[in-house]
């Protein structure tokens, strides 16, 4: 921004639209704006930004002063022009009282539209139409620690290898007439540890399922990019109430059915699944029949369901494929009470404050080994104020003893919002200190909606690399899902640029895999590795010997083998 402070004695880059606008002398000797005459509420001053950001230039803090005549509210728009397409973006608002001067300062995240615009116009609006003055106007690149840049991704980096590797060593007692120098130990990291999954669309896999007809699947390249790539799945819709049962007692679970028995085919070392929602907090999301019940009649359905779901998803798989158990379940989900429609459905229809706090209990009672969650949106950046809200309402449902084991963070971003790291961090690390509970992002998605043209998909990759590496680098953060699985292509489920980002990070920069030599003349083979499972295969003269073994790296670990009579993984002893 030019001349903000106008201290040049003329208005330089600024221009005025519909109103009067004055350069006065302050009583510091200085100068500032009066704005007077203005015929409508976004007459006033503006400028074309002389610096267009780029996608690591979005974290900016906006300052300014500002005296009103009247009563009345500030906003700070740009107007972003892409070609023929021009659209309008809110900075910042703020309520002002007649008379003294005040000076707002706003951390805001420019919309990811700006980047590659060919014309950015900054103005004020001031409704209703009050005269007033400015000074002291700036736009500044936020120095978040490294923002965007380089210092956090350090710090990140070094809390990843923190919390999640773990050292391994191993020693090796060599048969006669060889020698350490000899043997080289290949270290294959099969998967993760830590959760990294992805929302599914059942039908699809229950296709999968089915073209292999019940007894294996046949994927296609959607099933294949899935069970390559994630850990830990969840189902999109089918295992809501809604679709679940229809009509009472009608219940339809076959498709949710086939996704168990798709994951139970999944080599080693396998996925996980989360259980996707037991009740859904707005009346509208229940079914129909559902919708009209009251009083004990409702409290009855709400019994029945939690029954036979999670007795359903958690019982002895009688398939010859066998069966996964349903890990978690989001108990009642999107339960803040914020905005238009009601979230208090089941409180408003029992009549019984305590309904919530009852289903988890009732849930935990049949399955004490299942997770579960309060689960909501708009948490992680603080939106419409609903961080506070989701704060007060686990303490709330825990002082009524619910049996809440972890706090679900949706984490879905428009394509107008980037991840601001600095407020991420923030938030997770207050609901970490608070509550220890394991955090999970459980429907992480960018642009989602396409809000934003995704064009090649560099900004989108952008956002997963800052998003995963912030989340993954985070104590309190357990397991991270993504919702909408954009980074790839809807047709061919070929990756995008999001979806190389993501693979690159997942397969790549946070894959152990390895040759490892004795360390230096000794016979210890050793190494620091992500946690996870690992193959691990003997080469002598550059030749396999033996059959390798499997290891999972969750700990520290000592191993000894002892080859003295030949290579054979039951002469190895330690965290086998």
């Amino acid at each position: 921004m030019d001349n903000g402070d106008f201290e040049s004695g003329e208005l330089g880059s600024w221009e005025c639209t519909g109103s009067q606008c004055n350069l006065v002398q302050s009583q510091d000797a200085g100068h500032h704006l009066e704005v007077k005459d203005r015929s409508n509420e976004f007459s006033g001053p503006w400028q074309l930004l002389n610096k267009l950001p780029d996608s690591t230039q979005l974290h900016l803090t906006l300052n300014y002063s500002v005296a009103a005549s009247t009563d009345c509210v500030a906003r700070w728009k740009i107007r972003v022009t892409h070609g023929d397409e021009i659209k309008y973006f809110r900075l910042s608002e703020d309520t002002l009282v007649a008379g003294d001067w005040t000076s707002p300062s706003h951390e805001l995240s420019l919309p990811t539209r700006v980047v590659g615009a060919s014309e950015i116009k900054l103005y004020l609006e001031v409704s209703p139409s009050s005269d007033f003055d400015i000074d002291d106007v700036s736009l500044t690149e936020v120095d978040n620690g490294g923002g965007t840049g380089e210092d956090w991704e350090e710090e990140a980096a070094l809390r990843i290898d923190s919390l999640r590797k773990k050292d391994l060593a191993l020693e090796v007692v060599m048969p006669e007439g060889t020698s350490h120098n000899q043997l080289v130990l290949e270290v294959t990291q099969m998967g993760h540890n830590f959760p990294f999954g992805t929302a599914v669309k059942s039908p699809r896999i229950a296709g999968c399922w089915d073209a292999g007809n019940g007894s294996h699947p046949v994927n296609d390249a959607y099933c294949s990019f899935v069970g390559e790539n994630f850990n830990w799945v969840v189902d999109t819709y089918r295992m809501k109430w809604k679709p679940m049962e229809p009509l009472e007692g009608q219940m339809d679970t076959e498709i949710p059915d086939k996704l168990l028995q798709w994951v139970a085919s999944a080599p080693y070392p396998g996925i996980k699944v989360r259980g996707h929602a037991l009740f859904w907090a707005k009346r509208w999301n229940n079914p129909p029949w559902v919708q009209e019940l009251y009083g004990e009649d409702l409290v009855t359905a709400m019994v029945n369901r939690v029954n036979f779901t999670v007795n359903h998803f958690h019982q002895e798989c009688q398939h010859q494929t066998g069966c996964r158990n349903v890990a978690h379940w989001d108990v009642i989900n999107e339960m803040v009470n914020q905005g238009a429609e009601s979230h208090e459905f089941y409180m408003e229809h029992t009549g019984d404050p305590l309904i919530r706090s009852k289903m988890f209990k009732l849930a935990k009672s049949i399955s004490p080994d299942t997770l579960l969650f309060l689960n909501d949106y708009g948490i992680i950046m603080d939106k419409h104020g609903r961080f506070a809200l989701f704060q007060q309402q686990i303490r709330d449902l825990l002082a009524q003893g619910a049996p809440i084991d972890a706090l679900g963070l949706q984490s879905h971003f428009k394509g107008s919002e980037i991840v601001d790291v600095v407020k991420i961090k923030r938030n997770v690390e207050l609901l970490w200190e608070e509550f220890k509970l394991p955090i999970w992002v459980t429907e992480f998605d960018w642009n989602a909606n396409n809000d934003v043209e995704m064009g090649d998909h560099t900004v989108h990759a952008e956002q997963i690399h800052n998003f995963y590496t912030l989340m993954f680098s985070l104590e309190a953060v357990h397991g991270i899902l993504m919702w909408n699985l954009n980074i790839v292509d809807e047709v061919t489920s070929e990756p995008n640029k999001a979806g190389q980002e993501y693979l690159r990070l997942t397969k790549e920069e946070w894959n152990s895999s390895q040759l490892v030599s004795p360390d230096n003349g000794s016979d210890t083979f050793s190494f620091r590795g992500f946690e996870g499972n690992y193959r691990f295969r003997f080469l002598l003269n550059g030749e396999q010997v033996g059959d390798g073994m499997d290891v999972e790296l969750k700990e520290d670990v000592n191993i000894r083998c002892d080859f003295s009579d030949g290579f054979d993984e039951e002469m190895c002893t330690g965290g086998i």
